[in-house]
């Protein structure tokens, strides 16, 4: 059943997701209604911190379902010792590569503000193109 799941799940994941966001959004020039981008490099800081933000709320979502079917497997183990430890070691995997993203977020959105000149700092701050 997880087999069948990971070949279903996945191409979903990829192909609906993107036709409900249509790329709207992303960056504040280019449309009806909004200044053309032309070539400022700050627009494209704004994309990749749109995007980054945006997989960083994916991979919440997801280390969410990860340690919901980790604590699913440490209930169900019924005391089988290696059941356990694979359950623990799940939950704790996903934890720390949660911990690892994020990490790496901080450091892509502090580079991304050090190199369009951004006054504003950290990742609770949006990003701008004044």
């Amino acid at each position: 059943m997880i087999g069948v799941m990971r070949q279903i799940g996945f191409p979903l994941l990829v192909f609906l997701i993107p036709l409900t966001i249509l790329g709207s959004g992303l960056v504040p020039c280019g449309g009806a209604g909004e200044t053309p981008c032309d070539d400022n490099i700050c627009y494209a800081g704004m994309l990749i911190d749109n995007v980054s933000d945006w997989f960083v709320g994916l991979a919440g979502i997801f280390v969410i379902f990860l340690i919901i079917r980790g604590g699913l497997q440490l209930v169900l183990s019924m005391g089988s010792v290696t059941a356990k430890a694979d359950a623990k070691r799940g939950i704790s995997t996903a934890v720390i590569g949660y911990l690892i993203l994020l990490m790496a977020w901080t450091l892509v959105d502090t580079l991304l503000k050090l190199f369009t000149i951004n006054p504003e700092w950290g990742v609770w701050n949006p990003f701008n193109c004044a």
